[in-house]
């Protein structure tokens, strides 16, 4: 099948960094962005034509509506591009030029307001260096294969008009080929539409955060040692009590959380941590560990649970 591409420049909006949240995981939060921009790049000369020519059909020089059928609209809106030898109706693939990795961000961290947001939350942590700075942030290929949202954005277009002459125009379609990113539309009234600024696409996708990887190490290493140690109270005794009582003593021992116990939060810190570990009526582990090679252990990922991201495709500049 003869394609035709239509390159689209990936730009993180004006407000970026302005709708901020947080998502965990069992060890950790970080901060991301749910909120982003694709801007439209026209390259293609033939569609840019047949979009004046269906527009001289509908819209005099004053740009007065003028009368058009349902069978001709049907019938140019379907029409395959001049060129386009193989396709028997309209068919076109805007590419999406997202890198390959589907890294949409990139030093997330580095941004003041994440700064601050990571720098205001770490004060009320409860669990060892839970809040982290966010490193980047990539749509989940889960999100492809996605159908988009039209959404109209003036008065005069060739959706409105197909709406007018209740014709259904078929939906657009998000999807991956290998290490492209396409948006696929079958009608020329909204790749039209698209051009001239008239709508947008408006998809609600998947995202996910990492973190440092160093910090995913550090988090790791604590956690690990923790483990050490309850697995030992774990093999002395199968009663509850004594298992208690030697994990107390265990983490007694360890001079960060013997420093903490001097005030409220520390106390606070210290029982939001066994209860991380611990089911505390059974002294069996927690929920938090998760079933390995060797069996159960405190195992900690670097990438964030998938989130909702909101992306939105918007048309050319004017003049592109």
């Amino acid at each position: 099948m003869k394609e035709t591409l239509i390159s689209i420049l990936l730009l993180i909006s004006s407000s970026a960094l302005a709708d901020l949240k947080l998502v965990q995981t069992s060890f950790w939060q970080t901060v991301y962005e749910d909120n982003f921009n694709f801007k439209l790049i026209n390259d293609s000369k033939e569609l840019r034509k047949e979009c004046d020519f269906f527009s001289s059909t509908i819209w005099n020089e004053q740009g007065e509506e003028g009368w058009l059928d349902q069978q001709t609209f049907e019938f140019i809106n379907s029409s395959s591009l001049p060129g386009d030898m193989l396709n028997r109706s309209f068919y076109i693939e805007f590419k999406l030029n997202i890198p390959s990795n589907l890294t949409i961000i990139e030093d997330l961290g580095l941004s003041p307001q994440v700064q601050a947001i990571v720098s205001n939350e770490q004060k009320k942590d409860l669990l060892p260096h839970f809040t982290q700075l966010p490193v980047e942030m990539k749509i989940h290929d889960s999100s492809f294969f996605s159908t988009p949202s039209v959404t109209l954005r003036e008065n005069k277009s060739f959706s409105r008009i197909a709406q007018k002459l209740n014709l259904k125009l078929q939906k657009v379609k998000l999807v991956r080929r290998g290490s492209e990113n396409l948006v696929i539309v079958l009608d020329k009234a909204i790749a039209c539409d698209l051009l001239n600024n008239s709508v947008n696409l408006n998809l609600t996708a998947k995202g996910e955060v990492k973190i440092l990887f160093a910090n995913q190490v550090r988090l790791t290493n604590i956690y690990s040692s923790y483990q050490t140690l309850i697995e030992k109270a774990f093999n002395i005794s199968q009663n509850t009590h004594i298992r208690a009582a030697l994990i107390g003593a265990f983490l007694g021992n360890d001079s960060s959380l013997r420093e903490n116990m001097n005030n409220d939060h520390g106390i606070s810190k210290l029982t939001k941590l066994l209860n991380q570990l611990f089911d505390m009526e059974k002294m069996t582990p927690s929920q938090h560990w998760t079933n390995g090679i060797s069996g159960k252990n405190l195992s900690v990922t670097g990438t964030s649970p998938l989130v909702d991201i909101y992306l939105q495709i918007d048309g050319p500049e004017r003049g592109d």
